[in-house]
């Protein structure tokens, strides 16, 4: 009875720890602001937020002072640090300035213990940093957050934010239009130095996907033309008239879409479960409830696959599933191979609109580096890690090994560089026994591997945004509807068709660009592109990867402008400078593996606590060390920050309950 009575107890306890965390992210998914009652509210004030954003950027932008010391505060050397006594004074040492990162060192914070954060790169941040070359800022990583408005009733997505930053940090909405849906040949077809002839893009794919409406596609509508445009609106049901304006024999359908993606969202909270509770505890409650999606079966959805769920929903409409799929870009993965719940939890984020930081994506790590010094943690850069330090038996992290050879200790060892630099590269190798479950998965390559890499085109121009016709709205053009069939063509070869393209303009969202960078613009272009394109070139020096390599980078380069200005003409005679970064560009600046984007990537094997979900876990099989970040939850920089929390909460219940009241006020 005594054996029974104390199982039982621990099992409670685990149960109430990762319901806490449960209950975090079910608000989450579900808290939403006040529904805007006119046209005029549903920009969410705008108004008032760019006359309070503009206010901001004269008192924190004007100034070169304050600027230089934000900038400072970011850039801190980790040389000179280690010269100090006070280099092993700390109770946490995390890998990886990301959002997952300083998520995790921030709640550890708080929570009274002093970390010490460690960045190889020469400025924090990770993928929201930013880089200012000959006069133009770009940002590298973030291009949009959603939930962030203002209001009593904040959604768990904002409250975190305002947590981590101490409230310092802004947003501003990017307005009705958050993005923009093209199908375009002529963008395509379009060449400077390329001899891709407009005959060879295809217009359909080889799926049962066209560009033009199949004989069962009676959905009451025109098919979609080339050059037409469908704008993704802010507020559910401003999209989903919409989208029942150009689909109109398809409403019971799209109404039936949205339940799809509130069911899908719901599934996350048994997920975070997976990554909190040991094995035997989720064994149990799948047991006790066998629907709730504790442990994964083939008909929830996020083992079936975005295409399957979509066709189930619009069986005779190819089209509008495609439509809706739009935004695989934003996880990488195309829609026959994500999982539908990827999908949901992506496309539900924006509901409420898309927002931007004021003064710039680089304010996340200025506002959260700052509360974290302010309760006596650092943040180093050029601060690279070889390997973590295990005691004499292998199971225990203890510290880290610099890449100049300094040792660092602490209890706790935070990874935020992902789990395939984490589990192939900075555990020793001697002691890779205990994580051989890791290994295998990571090395097969079955269930989980690397995401898709980007070539990025940064554009600067010597007009302001206004000027140039520049708007917050984010473009996505594709050559063809089928996006699997667009992907697959291009990644076959280069010189293929692009599988569309990413067009954003940070200078149009941050309202205090034009104070700090007057007649200035900056646009960014990125379409997805396989790793395997430049791996030969990835061993050469920055700047020196040979002829070979700059010419493929240029082509592709040529081809991504001259989809630029196809649609920004206006944009040719005002470009100053123009930069390519490919994905071997990720590997030195943001220390990717395979030049990912996002981590791993999100296949419905991602998700499965038959597999994946089972091991890839905030805690790993080593005690004290930790993973935090994308792979501890899901893509982008949400998904980061909430896997750095998911961490935290990990490494100690307490903070999870000692933040449990922000989260009951988004409802």
């Amino acid at each position: 009875m005594m054996l029974i009575t104390l199982i039982l107890g621990l099992f409670a306890a685990a149960v109430a720890v990762a319901a806490v965390g449960a209950v975090l992210f079910m608000r989450q998914l579900r808290s939403r602001p006040p529904r805007p009652t006119s046209d005029s509210a549903s920009a969410f004030n705008s108004a008032s937020a760019s006359a309070s954003a503009s206010a901001a950027a004269e008192a924190l932008y004007t100034d070169p002072d304050a600027r230089a010391k934000d900038e400072a505060l970011i850039r801190q050397p980790f040389a000179e640090f280690a010269k100090s006594s006070d280099s092993q004074q700390f109770d946490a040492i995390c890998i990886g300035s990301g959002m997952g990162g300083l998520t995790t060192a921030s709640y550890l914070a708080r929570a009274g213990k002093r970390v010490l954060v460690l960045e190889q790169h020469d400025v924090a941040g990770g993928c929201t940093h930013v880089y200012e070359d000959k006069g133009f800022e770009f940002d590298t990583g973030l291009h949009y957050i959603g939930e962030m408005a203002d209001g009593p009733r904040r959604s768990t997505t904002r409250q975190m934010f305002d947590t981590i930053s101490d409230g310092k940090l802004q947003w501003a909405t990017m307005g009705n239009v958050y993005d923009r849906f093209i199908l375009s040949k002529d963008a395509f077809a379009t060449k400077q130095n390329n001899k891709v002839a407009a005959d060879t893009i295809p217009t359909t794919g080889t799926s049962t996907a066209t560009s033009t409406p199949t004989s069962d596609q009676s959905n009451g509508s025109k098919p979609f033309q080339f050059e037409e445009r469908f704008d993704f609106v802010a507020d559910r049901q401003n999209l989903r008239a919409a989208l029942v304006k150009r689909y109109p024999n398809d409403e019971a359908a799209i109404d039936k879409y949205f339940r799809a993606v509130r069911g899908a969202t719901n599934e996350i909270g048994p997920f975070v479960l997976t990554k909190l509770l040991p094995e035997w505890a989720l064994m149990l409650l799948t047991l006790i409830f066998p629907k709730a999606g504790f442990a994964s079966r083939d008909d929830i959805y996020s083992q079936r696959t975005t295409a399957s769920v979509l066709a189930e929903i619009f069986p005779r409409n190819v089209e509008i599933r495609h439509l809706l799929t739009y935004i695989w870009g934003d996880y990488g993965t195309p829609p026959s191979e994500s999982p539908f719940a990827i999908h949901a939890v992506v496309a539900a984020h924006y509901f409420r609109g898309a927002f931007y930081p004021v003064g710039g994506s680089s304010e996340l790590a200025k506002t959260i580096v700052a509360a974290l010094e302010k309760r006596g943690s650092k943040v180093l850069v050029r601060a690279p890690v070889e390997s973590i330090l295990l005691d004499a038996s292998g199971t225990r992290a203890v510290g880290v090994r610099m890449a100049k050879g300094q040792e660092l200790f602490a209890p706790l060892i935070i990874s935020a560089a992902g789990a395939m630099n984490t589990y192939t590269k900075l555990i020793p190798v001697e002691h890779r026994a205990v994580i051989s479950k890791q290994l295998g998965e990571l090395q097969s390559g079955k269930r989980v591997a690397t995401s898709t890499g980007h070539v990025y085109a940064f554009i600067g121009l010597d007009a302001s945004p206004q000027e140039l016709g520049f708007t917050a709205a984010n473009y996505w053009v594709s050559p063809q509807l089928d996006h699997d069939a667009a992907y697959s063509e291009f990644i076959k070869n280069p010189k293929n068709p692009f599988a569309g393209v990413f067009i954003s303009f940070p200078s149009a969202k941050d309202p205090t660009w034009n104070v700090r960078f007057p007649s200035k613009a900056v646009a960014l272009v990125v379409t997805p592109a396989p790793f395997e394109w430049f791996e030969a070139y990835q061993s050469e020096r920055v700047k020196h990867r040979g002829d070979e390599y700059q010419n493929l980078k240029q082509e592709l380069g040529d081809r991504m402008m001259d989809a630029f200005y196809h649609f920004f003409p206006q944009a040719k005679e005002h470009v100053q400078y123009v930069d390519f970064a490919t994905p071997v560009t990720n590997n030195h600046y943001l220390g990717a593996t395979r030049g990912e984007s996002y981590g791993l990537d999100f296949r419905t094997g991602r998700f499965d606590t038959r597999g994946a979900a089972s091991w890839l876990t905030p805690k790993t099989p080593i005690s004290g060390l930790y993973l935090s970040g994308q792979d501890a939850f899901i893509n982008g920089v949400v998904g980061a920050m909430m896997g750095g929390f998911i961490c935290a909460c990990a490494i100690s219940p307490k903070i999870a309950w000692d933040n449990l009241y922000l989260f009951n006020k988004g409802k």
